[in-house]
């Protein structure tokens, strides 16, 4: 039996704040919707995040920034 590890939200956000950020906010004017966004993390940037996970961290950090 496995047990999956789970990153803590803190690490997820930080990890996009630091990393992700400006190419999900191009990445979504370009019309992709979340899951393709996170689709594309994970092939291309080896990044594994959920599609709710991604919006709910991309909206806090956006809305910190205002």
């Amino acid at each position: 039996m496995t047990t999956k590890h789970k990153r803590p939200y803190g690490a997820v956000k930080k990890k996009i704040r630091i990393d992700f950020f400006e190419l999900i906010k191009r990445l979504r004017k370009s019309g992709l919707n979340w899951t393709d966004i996170s689709k594309y993390l994970s092939r291309y940037h080896a990044f594994k995040v959920r599609p709710k996970q991604l919006k709910t961290c991309f909206e806090n950090i956006q809305r910190e920034q205002n």
